[in-house]
């Protein structure tokens, strides 16, 4: 999985998926087409977490997509996840990559070109630009950056960059037009 499709990650929250589990969306999502599937479920039990990720990890291998395990490296490594996605305020890069392998996927949440330009410089592989939108699904994402700030992180950036947040049908055109790997939706 040297190189890999960034266009559609798909990002749990069982909270959100109407009384699905996050691996019955997820299928549902590796059925629509989604290149990446990123376990998030912040409102779970560890425990619950767990066999999600495990669920999932099973999923993407048999599909040969990229499963990323948000937030914790050692589930990550636990799960056998292709990496980790972190934010700002969790361990840093050479952290994270300690723990996944120097083979595994580090990707940081990032929401200004400076953030780009420091988590690049600290070898990450790709960046979660956010929240474009603003968007109900995280309490602590604060305001969207919009599409200037995503368009100047996106040119900042010598990685690929995925656009996170408030991201729905009637806005994804325009994130398309911003220069983005990808989107990542919940």
């Amino acid at each position: 999985m040297d190189k890999f499709d960034y266009s559609l990650c798909f990002v749990t929250e069982e909270s959100l998926s109407c009384g699905r589990t996050s691996a019955d969306v997820a299928r549902c999502a590796l059925d629509g087409g989604a290149t990446i599937i990123q376990l998030r479920d912040k409102s779970l039990s560890d425990g619950k977490r767990r066999e999600n990720g495990m669920t999932i990890a099973s999923l993407c291998r048999g599909r040969g997509v990229p499963f990323i395990v948000n937030d914790s490296p050692e589930l990550a490594r636990e799960l056998g996840a292709d990496g980790v996605h972190i934010g700002q305020n969790d361990c840093s890069v050479s952290h994270a990559r300690s723990i996944v392998g120097a083979g595994s996927i580090v990707g940081v949440s990032v929401s200004s070109v400076e953030e780009a330009r420091i988590a690049a410089a600290a070898g990450a592989d790709y960046l979660g630009a956010g929240p474009v939108f603003d968007t109900l699904s995280k309490n602590d994402a604060g305001r969207g950056i919009g599409l200037e700030n995503l368009r100047a992180i996106v040119s900042a950036a010598d990685i690929p960059v995925i656009a996170i947040g408030g991201i729905n049908a009637h806005n994804a055109s325009l994130i398309a037009a911003s220069g983005c790997a990808g989107l990542a939706v919940i």
